[in-house]
């Protein structure tokens, strides 16, 4: 394993890929939600930070 210092390019198409994969499960997950409670992505943010 590499350390933190260490860049190897070959891996960054695969940890673009996995950044965008984790925004879209975020995303259907918030959708998910305010469609179960029937509440806004606003309202969802706003418990969140309570």
């Amino acid at each position: 394993m590499p350390s933190a210092f260490v860049v190897d390019p070959g891996a960054e198409a695969a940890e673009e890929a996995a950044y965008q994969d984790m925004a879209d499960a975020k995303r259907a997950l918030r959708d998910h939600i305010c469609e179960t409670y029937g509440i806004t992505s606003a309202e969802l943010c706003s418990l969140a930070s309570l």
